[in-house]
This record gives C-alpha cells, sequence and structure tokens, in this order.
C-alpha cells in the first residue's frame, strides 16, 4: 500500500507547479527553474540519491523513468517492462511498489518529480502502436488514468511526461505531427477529467525529442504544457567519438549557441516554457569536462529548465554514477561533474578549475593532497587554488622503476624500522667488503648514497624530508636489495 503523509503549506496547498506563459511557478506563486538530472536506468536507484541531490548538489528535480511494453510483448519478464494487462493500471505489482518507492523518495526531499512514460508502440520499433491498434491505445489511456489517480495527491509531482520520444516518423509509420499532437491531446485530455488540470503535462516532438524537430505544430493551446527537446549535440562527440575533441574547430562554445536555435524561437514565438530534457557527454569524449561547464553555461543564460543525463547507469558512459566494470560492478563516481554540477546548483561563488598532469613513479605515488597510489591508471586529485576553492586535477599516472631500481632481494638482508624517525638498522646475513647505500625519490630521482666497507650490521641515519623514499643496497659483488622506506 502507497501511504505518504504531509503537511502542507500554511494554505493548505498540495505542492504543485503551475505555467504562466514562458515561466512556471510553485504553489506560492514562486518562480521555479527546473536542474537536476535523469534519475537514471530502473531499478538502479538507491534510497539516499534523492537527498544526495537535493543536500549536496542543490538539485531540485528528477526526470523518472516509467516503461510499458518496453522492447515488446513478448519479454514479458524483463524487469524494464511495466506492462501486465492482467493487473491494476496495466502494471506490474512489483513494478508498481518500486514507482512508489522512488516518488516516496523524491516528495519527501521536496524534489519536483516529471514522471514519464516510454512505450515500444511511440518509441520502438513494434509494428503495432497506438495509431493502428485502438486496443493499446486505450490500455495506455487506462494506465495514464491510474496513474494520475494513485498521485494525484502526492506532493512535488512536476508533470506528466505523457510520451517520451516518439518515433513515428523515424520508423516511417503512417503518423504526422498534427496526429500525434492530437494524441497528446486526448491523453491530457483523460489525465484531466482526474487531477482537475492540476498538474501540468509535458510534450515533445518526433524522433528522439530532436531540438530542430520542435516545430509549430506542436503547440497545444489550452492546457499547461511544458514543451522537451534534448541536446545531445552534436551527437558523434556526445557519444564518445575519440577522434573528436573539445573544444575544437568541429565544437566549441560558439557552436553550442546554435545547436537550440530552433526551441528558443519556439519559446518566443508561443510564450511557453522550454525544457531541456537530456543532454550531456561520454566520458570517452575528449574534453567532456568543459563541453559540460559550457553546455551549463548556455542553459543557464538562455534561463531554460534542464536534467542532465543521467544519474545511475549501470552500462553507458554518462552518469553521474557509473558501474564498472559496466552491467554487474561497483558504482563509481565521476567527482568532475558532481564537484562541477555542486559549484552550479547551489549557487557556490567557488567556481572549480581544471587541470591534468603526467607523473611516473617507481614504487608508489603521493598526489598533491597526499592520496596515494601503487598501480598505473588515470586518477583525481582536489586541492585547493588560488582562490581557495576546489582545483581538481586528473593525474595521468604511470609506475615504471629503472632497471638499476627493480627489486631483486638476491642481496639478503632485513631493515626496521619502517616507517622510520631518523635511524634504521640494517641487518645482512654475510659479510660484505663494500656496501653501497644510495636514496632516490620515487620517481627514481638519485638523492645521496654513502659507502661502508667489511660490514655486516649498521645503523643508517636517514635525515630526509617526511615522506616516502626508495632505498637501494648493493655490494661489490652485484648482489641489489631495493625497498621502499616511509620517513615520519
Amino acid at each position: 500500500m502507497f501511504l505518504l503523509i504531509w503537511t502542507y503549506s500554511s494554505f493548505g496547498q498540495i505542492p504543485r507547479l503551475h505555467v504562466d506563459g514562458r515561466n512556471i511557478y510553485d504553489q506560492n506563486d514562486s518562480l521555479i527553474m527546473l536542474r537536476g538530472f535523469n534519475w537514471g536506468w530502473w531499478g538502479e536507484a538507491l534510497p539516499e540519491d534523492a537527498g544526495i541531490i537535493k543536500n549536496e548538489l542543490g538539485g531540485n528535480a528528477v526526470r523518472l523513468a516509467f516503461r510499458w511494453y518496453y522492447w515488446g510483448g513478448t519479454d514479458k519478464d524483463n524487469p524494464m517492462n511495466a506492462r501486465d494487462s492482467l493487473s491494476p493500471g496495466n502494471i506490474k505489482p512489483d513494478y508498481l511498489n518500486l514507482l512508489d518507492s522512488y516518488i516516496e523518495w523524491l516528495s519527501g526531499e521536496e524534489i519536483w518529480t516529471i514522471l514519464f512514460i516510454n512505450s515500444d508502440q511511440g518509441a520502438g520499433k513494434n509494428e503495432n502502436h497506438f495509431f493502428n491498434t485502438p486496443y493499446l491505445n486505450e490500455e495506455f489511456l487506462e494506465t495514464w488514468k491510474f496513474l494520475a489517480n494513485r498521485y494525484k495527491e502526492t506532493p512535488y509531482i512536476a508533470a506528466f511526461e505523457l510520451m517520451a520520444e516518439p518515433q513515428y516518423q523515424k520508423h516511417k509509420r503512417d503518423v504526422n505531427r498534427e496526429e500525434l499532437v492530437g494524441w497528446y491531446r486526448e491523453i491530457a485530455d483523460s489525465i484531466n477529467t482526474v487531477t482537475r488540470s492540476s498538474i501540468p503535462f509535458v510534450i515533445g516532438p518526433q524522433n528522439y525529442y530532436l531540438p530542430d524537430s520542435l516545430t509549430n505544430e506542436y503547440y497545444l493551446d489550452g492546457y499547461q504544457v511544458i514543451y522537451a527537446a534534448n541536446m545531445f549535440k552534436p551527437h558523434d562527440y556526445c557519444v564518445g567519438d575519440p577522434d573528436l575533441t573539445y573544444p575544437s574547430a568541429y565544437v566549441n562554445k560558439e557552436t553550442i549557441e546554435t545547436y537550440y536555435n530552433v526551441p528558443l524561437q519556439f519559446r518566443e514565438k508561443f510564450n511557453v516554457p522550454v525544457w531541456v530534457d537530456q543532454w550531456g557527454a561520454s566520458r570517452l569524449s575528449n574534453g567532456y569536462v568543459e563541453y559540460t561547464k559550457d553546455v551549463i553555461d548556455f542553459l543557464e543564460r538562455n534561463e531554460l529548465h534542464w536534467t542532465y543525463w543521467n544519474w545511475r547507469q549501470y552500462s553507458g558512459d554518462r552518469g553521474i554514477f557509473e558501474r564498472y566494470p559496466k552491467w554487474s560492478g561497483d558504482y563509481q563516481l565521476d567527482t568532475l561533474l558532481f564537484e562541477l554540477f555542486g559549484s552550479v546548483l547551489l549557487d557556490d561563488e567557488c567556481l572549480i578549475s581544471t587541470s591534468s598532469i603526467s607523473e611516473t613513479a617507481c614504487d608508489s605515488y603521493t598526489s598533491p593532497s597526499g592520496k596515494t597510489w601503487t598501480v598505473s591508471g588515470t586518477y583525481l586529485d582536489t586541492i585547493p587554488n588560488s582562490a581557495g576553492c576546489d582545483s581538481i586535477m586528473t593525474i595521468d599516472l604511470t609506475f615504471d622503476c629503472p632497471n638499476s631500481l627493480r627489486n631483486s632481494t638476491i642481496l639478503p638482508l632485513s631493515i626496521y624500522p619502517n616507517p622510520v624517525k631518523d635511524f634504521i638498522n640494517i641487518e645482512l646475513e654475510e659479510l660484505c667488503d663494500d656496501l653501497v647505500i644510495e636514496v632516490y625519490d620515487l620517481t627514481g630521482q638519485f638523492i645521496t648514497s654513502k659507502n661502508y666497507k667489511n660490514i655486516s650490521r649498521l645503523t643508517y641515519s636517514f635525515e630526509g624530508l617526511k615522506g616516502n623514499y626508495l632505498i637501494k643496497i648493493s655490494n661489490t659483488k652485484g648482489k641489489t636489495s631495493v625497498f621502499k622506506l616511509i620517513k615520519q
């Protein structure tokens, strides 16, 4: 049973949005800019995500997916598919319970939820669709009325997105724009019988909500409508073409300004709100953080509502949290994007700076902030910049010891203590006629050396600065041992 008990405003109003011209207002007539994230793949969201989005990043909106008859009717057991014609609302009970939980988490954090339905009857290649199969159309309307009735008293439901990314045009179905808008109107009228027009709608153009497709035919007069168009442009860069770089002559600040011309013209002509429902670039795209910063700047300057794609992903490479390895691994946080969105959504006067360095180490590497790594890879480190704000550094780290410093342990010995403050004790298993002790930093850079004659045990005074060092001990017979020493 889905039950929420709420204390509303002093006027007893359910937190709701309403559209007035190109602006969106809350129940207290305060201007709202929707800024947040697509929630992510079905079943991946965690209860704490809503709190992270609001409290750590300052986001106020989530676009929440609802997949109905997704990937065809034969795929009934797929967890992404909500449709079950024998259950209330034509929705699988387990799916509905999880949807209830998602909405409860979001409403509890006072985050505006845009609930969208995606279906292969409108956004896929299924031959049967809402325009040529009457029972599917009727069942889809029943599902929307069921959801509207279920959540009509739930606070912070921002809007119902009627049919995400219709693709009749793409798949050469005989459905034109006017017919699609008429169908939007039919769904909206059906929902309004339940909600009494209290919840706005989202509609968008055919062919994946491409921005250039938002033409005059999609204007729906007489309804509270937020118009959606995505911004995965240029597409080849956003999906991670390794041959493309930002900024470049192909994609840069100036080209970003042109990608959304059609939706901006639509907004001005009809005086309606426009929302960038999905946007982002793959982390495989060279310069994706700089691209993200410049797109945010464009969206903010043009007062466009937006939700970034994506919050959590079990596959792909555009998630704030992303499984690694894909599909089955643990979630990894993209710290660069997390810090970037936090600086924007929290209206932080600090703007993060970014830089990249390449480092080579022999045994271990200590970053500027004090983190230590022992395996080659690409790492993120955060230190204060000159303005006292975060400076996020990408470190391309390679471990490659010179041959002369590779630890062979041919010369048997023991050393203690380690870590060391002032002195280390070295005990050899045999008498050495000529012993050499050499000190290097972790990159293999020579620091100092000392020679000993006819010795098997000694106390070595270590006078270096605090940190990590490599100690090489060798004799005249060519036997060598290398070990790492930590100086406190």
